[in-house]
Formats: C-alpha cells, sequence, structure tokens
C-alpha cells in the first residue's frame, strides 16, 4: 500500500503478525504489531462490524462496487462506515469512516515477487514510538 503522493508505503506481514511503514525519503521504517483493528481493510467484513445494509451500486475509479452501510463497535465507540466492495475483485475499493477514509487504486490481479513483502536492503529502523496515525 502507498500512501497518497508522500514517499510512505506499508508492507503488511500477517504471517509476521507486523507491519512495516517506511519511509522512503529518509530511507526508515517504524514496526509496529498487526492487531485486528491495524489491518488493511481489505476484506468484506470489517473490524468489529455488526450490522451491513446494502445502499446501492456506484463506480469507484472504474470498478463497479456494491456500497454498504455498515455499523462497527470498537469498546464504546459505534461508528457507521460507508464501504464499496468491488464484486470483480472481490475487495473493497473505498472505505470511509467518521474522520478517516481509504481508497484504493489501481488494482492488479496476478503474482507477485516474494521480495516485494520484505524491507529493502539500507533502511534503518526507527525505534522512537510508533505514532497513533498508524493504528
Amino acid at each position: 500500500m502507498e500512501k497518497g503522493s508522500t514517499p510512505l508505503y506499508t508492507i503488511v506481514r500477517g504471517d509476521k503478525g507486523l507491519f512495516w511503514q517506511v519511509n522512503n525519503a529518509e530511507k526508515t521504517y517504524i514496526e509496529a504489531k498487526l492487531t485486528p483493528d491495524a489491518k488493511p481493510t481489505i476484506d468484506e467484513k470489517i473490524f468489529g462490524e455488526t450490522g451491513r445494509k446494502l445502499v446501492g451500486t456506484d463506480t469507484v475509479n472504474g470498478y463497479t462496487a456494491k456500497k454498504y452501510e455498515v455499523t462497527t463497535r470498537k469498546g464504546n465507540k459505534t461508528e457507521m462506515i460507508q464501504q464499496w466492495f468491488s464484486t470483480e475483485h472481490s475487495f473493497p475499493v473505498r472505505v470511509v469512516g467518521s474522520n478517516w477514509s481509504v481508497e484504493y487504486k489501481n488494482i492488479k490481479k496476478g503474482a507477485v515477487s516474494d521480495g516485494l513483502f520484505e524491507l529493502s536492503p539500507g533502511l534503518i529502523k526507527d525505534t522512537s514510538e510508533v505514532p497513533d496515525v498508524l493504528h
């Protein structure tokens, strides 16, 4: 996953239970535990989901998608989330919460090299505290 036009990207390693947030401009990375609520929003079911309502269909970045209103609960907090789920890719192409959003573009099906999920040589681990924005 790449984050906008910034030189940041995320490598998610479910097999290791962690993810790396890489800052290519500074050649550094942050390592954090991959908790259920920190996982990328790539499944149809959202972490903490308590209800789901189909509200229509839409096109997002050229992908036909079913639009859902999803109710989630984390602790005492309830949030209404909108999700556009592409049936072509079995993948959410847009997810919008109360003060955040994720949109996937340039989705490509196919195999990738194992090296794509490894840190590039020469990166330095940033051992400062992981910012809340990564969770």
